[in-house]
């Protein structure tokens, strides 16, 4: 593979990455907004397990100290276009969402995070259940 089609596909992933942190972190304030909001596209069943299976399994992993399949994949990609280094050149979407994304804080942190937005989402869904299915 082509360095510069390595690039693209680590700041496409990136990309990726980023919109599922925004998934797992706007979901449940969409819910309580939806209560004002009348949106019924927050309380789909398959949506809000999907949801919960991806913070269910982010949490998991802060806790076992293991690095994001995709952070990995995507930094596995930047070295291969040479992209990683003190004074390699950093993509828009790398330097920007990167940023946005990636914090260097200790593991533990990450986990008490999680766990805490799980426990939110969980109380969310006790609040405010998904429509039943077939609704």
């Amino acid at each position: 593979m082509s360095p510069a089609l390595s690039a693209m596909l680590a700041d496409l992933l990136l990309a990726l990455h980023a919109a599922l942190a925004l998934f797992i972190t706007a979901l449940p304030p969409a819910v309580w907004l939806s209560t004002w909001r009348h949106w019924r596209w927050t309380r789909s069943r398959g949506l809000r397990l999907a949801h919960l299976a991806a913070l269910g399994f982010v949490a998991l992993e802060g806790w076992l100290g293991m690095i994001c399949p995709l952070t990995e994949w995507e930094y596995r990609l930047r070295l291969a276009a040479g992209l990683v280094g003190r004074y390699a050149e950093r993509s828009f979407m790398d330097q920007w969402v990167g940023q946005w994304l990636y914090h260097d804080l200790p593991d533990w942190v990450f986990a008490a995070t999680y766990t805490a937005w799980l426990a939110v989402t969980l109380l969310t869904w006790r609040l405010f259940p998904p429509r039943p299915r077939g609704t």
